[in-house]
């Protein structure tokens, strides 16, 4: 026999050999996770044991993220990866479909944390607000408003002296690729708050023995109002409205008493240090206690602006 011929059929009998070395066994659909598909995911592998342990960690295309999908295809995705990778897809034995679904794999973990973590820094941002650490809080990020694509580390964006209360809509940017999306929280201040004991007439000054402690209330509905509920007693409140027996009060249902009237002498004063400068002057709007209102200098008929501190006096300058 030729040795050209043997060897010819040598070759042959090699090749055969070669095609039958691997089977792939496609699936339908497969679930991935991480950045890269990986042959070994999208089905079975027959072989020789090293030879299958490399293919199966051979990359063949981008993985889809959390929740989404995208379709990889036997000669426009894979063949071409494994001639990069440097294997002969043709020598293999396909089974199953040429196409496969693939799935990004969905972290109910770090969904369970990054919830965990929104919850607690709402809380903390609540504890802090100027208004805000008056009252106990309740916070829910509401199940299943968080997008199955967001399993990395987020922080809430919230506007300046934003207080947010009842059912309400937050938005979140996910770090480190910036992406945002809006969920939905259920938000619940509580407190114990001041009740009428009786009837109370407008222009009343509050005293202790008119009011009484509530229990512990949820005053979530007050605050989407506007309306802030009042919690202690302070000295000189005015009552501006009638009120009923076990009223809530709020900050509408009191004032601090008018000190100063339109057109009234006052002393006007600065502090620099320990040394207080006086003028006389007169009051060009009214003012309760704390209200900044003009009034002129009459020594000099300067305007300035200045604070209400006592009856007939106004701080100016700091």
């Amino acid at each position: 026999m030729p040795k050209k011929f043997f060897l010819g059929i040598l070759f042959l009998l090699l090749s055969l050999g070669a095609s039958c070395q691997v089977v792939v066994r496609l699936a339908p659909e497969a679930e991935v996770v991480g950045p890269q598909i990986l042959l070994g995911e999208l089905g079975e592998i027959q072989g020789e044991e090293e030879l299958v342990r490399s293919l199966s960690q051979t990359p063949v295309g981008v993985a889809p993220g959390p929740g989404e999908s995208r379709t990889i295809s036997l000669n426009a995705d894979l063949a071409p990866r494994l001639r990069r990778a440097g294997y002969r897809p043709q020598d293999f034995t396909w089974e199953g479909p040429s196409t496969v679904r693939v799935v990004g794999k969905v972290d109910s973990e770090k969904i369970a944390q990054l919830k965990a973590e929104l919850e607690s820094g709402l809380l903390a941002y609540l504890n802090t607000h100027p208004r805000g650490q008056l009252f106990s809080w309740q916070v829910e990020i509401l199940p299943g408003t968080i997008p199955i694509w967001a399993q990395e580390e987020g922080r809430l964006i919230l506007r300046k002296d934003e207080l947010p209360v009842g059912k309400v809509p937050l938005v979140v940017e996910v770090l480190p690729s910036r992406r945002t999306f809006s969920c939905q929280a259920s938000i619940s201040a509580w407190g114990r708050v001041l009740v009428t004991e009786r009837e109370l007439a407008s222009g009343s000054i509050l005293t202790e023995e008119m009011v009484r402690k509530s229990q512990e209330l949820d005053l979530s509905s007050y605050l989407q109002e506007g309306k802030l509920p009042l919690l202690k007693l302070e000295e000189n409140l005015e009552i501006t409205r009638f009120l009923a027996p076990d009223t809530i009060l709020t900050w509408e249902d009191v004032d601090y008493p008018l000190l100063v009237r339109r057109g009234d002498a006052v002393t006007i004063f600065v502090e620099q240090g320990p040394v207080q400068i006086e003028a006389p002057g007169r009051a060009l709007a009214d003012g309760r206690l704390g209200a900044r209102i003009k009034v002129m200098n009459t020594s000099s008929e300067r305007v300035v602006e200045g604070i209400v501190v006592d009856r007939g006096f106004i701080r100016v300058g700091r």
